[in-house]
């Protein structure tokens, strides 16, 4: 190595060029990359050699910092792959659950007792109201119905057919006379214990 090239290389070096980009532009200008990097290093040991011990240590802890910020690249495109693999995540899960018609959300609520189904309600609250309608007649036909079809709360047989006025709606007869009702007075509410 020349005392040219070592005097090139303190020049650059004092006029702020990093040792990095200096062995760069001696490489490309047809340098050996190995007596460029002979070349720097001497210079930059030269250079810490002259100074004060507290400003060598600063200099060391710089080019760590530098070593370090060096990774720095790499670890954002981790943090990047990171961020798109929990998004993906997100979104395929919350992709399952809006396309799975058959959820059964109380499990993932913790709703511990199924939903009753409509004949469940039924079949509980039915003895309850059988239990409180009043048919003084015990003729099938509570009092409230007997008021809705205008036969006698307190006659069995309103008509006097031999049949009771319950057993007449239930059978799908006029409790009041002969024949079977239409379609829009089987509308009408039937007694609550019909077949």
């Amino acid at each position: 190595m020349n005392d040219q090239g070592t005097n090139y290389v303190k020049q650059q070096l004092n006029s702020g060029v990093s040792p990095k980009a200096l062995r760069q532009a001696m490489v490309n200008g047809g340098w050996k990359p190995t007596d460029v990097d002979i070349l720097i290093n001497n210079v930059l040991q030269e250079k810490t050699r002259n100074l004060s011990p507290a400003v060598a240590a600063d200099m060391a802890r710089d080019d760590e910092i530098a070593a370090a910020s060096a990774t720095k690249p790499g670890s954002k495109v981790g943090l990047i792959i990171s961020i798109i693999i929990i998004f993906l995540v997100v979104v395929g899960t919350a992709s399952y659950f809006y396309f799975k018609p058959n959820i059964n959300w109380s499990i993932y609520m913790g709703i511990s007792s199924p939903t009753p189904s409509p004949s469940s309600i039924i079949n509980t609250i039915q003895p309850t109201l059988t239990q409180t309608v009043t048919d003084s007649d015990n003729d099938g036909l509570s009092d409230t119905n007997e008021l809705i079809w205008g036969t006698n709360p307190n006659n069995p047989d309103t008509d006097g057919d031999g049949h009771p006025d319950g057993s007449e709606v239930c059978a799908g007869y006029n409790p009041l006379g002969a024949g079977k009702f239409t379609a829009a007075q089987m509308t009408l509410t039937k007694p609550l214990n019909c077949p």
